[in-house]
């Protein structure tokens, strides 16, 4: 009998922090957005993002192929977060300053497997859901 097993990629808070953390975001983005300016902190860095109904889709796909083993399910495209700074900070009218480390990052999802199967990758913009 073949299993779907999903491991999601994705950043996450540990566990002994989750309790405060709503809260605590929360404060943070209030007192960013209640100053002229924000300054933001290393964000040349590059990421890979995907909403959640492509992800539901893309696991409704691997269910009807019957697909066995591992793969990546993700957009393989890269988001500047950088960009999606800037691209907010605008939307609430606010002036950015970046601090950058000197090495920017890239990780991105290999998805030739999920391709493989006949995904229709669509040019992911990310900003189009702030509209």
């Amino acid at each position: 009998m073949a299993e779907l097993f999903i491991e999601l990629f994705s950043e996450e808070i540990p566990a002994n922090l989750q309790i405060d953390a709503r809260k605590k975001i929360k404060q943070m983005i209030n007192e960013r957005l209640s100053k002229k300016e924000i300054t933001f902190n290393n964000l040349n860095h590059y990421r890979d993002f995907l909403s959640t109904s492509k992800i539901s889709k893309i696991i409704n796909l691997l269910r009807k192929k019957k697909f066995v083993g591992v793969i990546n399910i993700a957009s393989g495209q890269e988001t500047c977060l950088k960009d999606l700074a800037t691209f907010l900070s605008k939307k609430k009218g606010k002036e950015v300053v970046f601090n950058d480390n000197k090495i920017n990052t890239k990780i991105i999802a290999n998805i030739n497997k999920l391709n493989k199967l006949k995904w229709k990758t669509k040019k992911l913009n990310f900003f189009n859901f702030f509209d």
